[in-house]
């Protein structure tokens, strides 16, 4: 089955649709949903420290289903952090949880993740998903987060 290819386009721009002359791109829908699931806010935890009265975000059908992982990521939680390792690892932590329903559902066997500072500001991702059938998909970003400079990261 077919679905309308999403692709990352930067933080500012977000997602849009890919294009081919013939008209919108067709992708197998497991990209586009890979893309979605990192990309969508998902509701913070309580113990995440946002400040009293800020907004949690997430997805309004969350509140409507009783699954233990919510829908998208929290990613969203890095804006201003330090550009740090503690910050790849916490990034990288957000996106293996906001794809775990690959695991939970069968669709893959394995989901790797890693995560480098290829600028400041700019992190860049490698994402490579072994499917239940053994094919895999990659899936690379270069995400620009808004981040402080951390004096300490080179020690």
């Amino acid at each position: 089955m077919s679905d309308i290819k999403s692709v990352f386009i930067d933080l500012t721009q977000g997602i849009d649709r890919a294009l081919t002359s013939a008209g919108l791109a067709e992708d197998n829908g497991l990209e586009t949903a890979v893309i979605i699931s990192l990309f969508t806010d998902a509701r913070a935890f309580p113990d995440d420290g946002l400040p009293p009265g800020a907004d949690p975000r997430g997805v309004w059908s969350d509140s409507l289903t009783q699954t233990a992982t919510p829908t998208g990521s929290r990613r969203w939680l890095l804006a201003r952090a330090k550009q740090n390792n503690e910050t790849l690892l916490k990034l990288v932590d957000y996106d293996r949880e906001s794809l775990s329903w690959l695991l939970d559902s069968g669709l893959a066997s394995a989901v790797n993740i890693s995560a480098e500072w290829v600028a400041n500001g700019v992190i860049s991702e490698q994402i490579s998903i072994t499917l239940a059938d053994g094919s895999a998909l990659a899936v690379t970003l270069n995400s620009p987060i808004d981040t402080t400079i951390d004096p300490t990261a080179g020690e």
